[in-house]
């Protein structure tokens, strides 16, 4: 009975650690499934109040509660909604994911999207070859970045609207894009990045020098700005907590809406992102279904009035 009660409390600290400790790898994995781990606790709380262990139901339910308020901001939203409000642009941001063949379908996907601007990540060459085949017509100002150290390193950016700015750089051997165009007598600048995933503790590291630099580069730049990118962390780690903190922005997202993997749907997690800083409004934001491994994400924005 002592060893059975051992490992519910060392579970249940566990799972505590893993959602509470920002920095320290791997609990960092465990912490992007807060939510599923919260949920999963909640269930085994009422299967232990059915056998009537109230102690452990209690301490369950109590673990559960705590990790579920420490995120519940990131999954109840403020509705962006006003139908008085003229739409400025719409932004999309798809990471087509580089083993994936169909190209046809992804790229008429693409183009159901109607965005404005589309940020496309995992753009190997023979991606790049589809896009420039289907895309250019409908968005005939692009760049696209093919990386040839890493097969899911390239990118692309597609714009109905002229660049007035478009500059590609590069850190930690990962491409980046920084541009501006103007929209209604109003410059946007704008910042497309793929981080590395944190699947083991090199690319941990890497993961969060790229925030770092990130907040370095764009701290320097001026507003309104759009940052876009798959950038694998979930909106409570803490690289995307200081980065939102750090750079004034605001993450588009309406609710949880998770983007990866894709056939999980909602049950996935959510690492895709567009920000924008306080000058921009987000009217709307949804995901996108995709034959990817990630769902897509569109939004829409208005300017704020000065």
């Amino acid at each position: 009975m002592l060893l059975h009660t051992q490992i519910h409390v060392f579970l249940a600290v566990f799972a505590l650690a893993s959602c509470f400790l920002p920095n320290i790898f791997p609990l960092v994995l465990f912490k992007s499934f807060a939510v599923h781990i919260a949920l999963g606790l909640y269930f085994v709380s009422f299967i232990y109040l059915l056998i009537k262990r109230l102690r452990i139901f209690l301490m369950y339910f109590f673990v559960a509660t705590l990790i579920f308020f420490n995120i519940s901001s990131f999954i109840f939203r403020n509705n962006h909604s006003d139908s008085s409000v003229v739409i400025d642009f719409t932004l999309a941001h798809f990471n087509v994911f580089y083993l994936n063949k169909n190209y046809e379908q992804m790229t008429n996907i693409i183009l159901e999207s109607e965005a404005d601007m589309v940020s496309l990540q995992e753009v190997d060459k023979k991606w790049a070859q589809a896009l420039e085949n289907a895309l250019p017509k409908k968005y005939p100002h692009y760049q696209i970045r093919v990386d040839g150290k890493n097969s899911g390193g390239g990118m692309a950016i597609f714009s109905k609207i002229p660049f007035v700015q478009l500059d590609s750089l590069r850190f930690d051997d990962l491409p980046y894009f920084f541009g501006k165009v103007k929209i209604k007598d109003q410059i946007l600048s704008f910042f497309v990045a793929h981080t590395y995933s944190p699947s083991n503790f090199v690319y941990y590291v890497r993961r969060n020098r790229q925030f770092s630099a990130i907040r370095d580069f764009l701290s320097k730049k001026e507003s309104p700005l759009v940052f876009i990118g798959d950038l694998n962390a979930v909106g409570w780690d803490n690289e995307v907590l200081q980065t939102e903190k750090r750079l004034f922005l605001q993450d588009s997202r309406r609710g949880f809406e998770a983007t990866f993997p894709a056939f999980a749907q909602n049950f996935g997690i959510p690492i895709d992102y567009i920000f924008h800083s306080p000058q921009i409004i987000c009217l709307d934001f949804k995901t996108i279904k995709t034959n990817s491994d990630h769902l897509g994400i569109l939004g829409k924005y208005y300017f704020k009035n000065p």
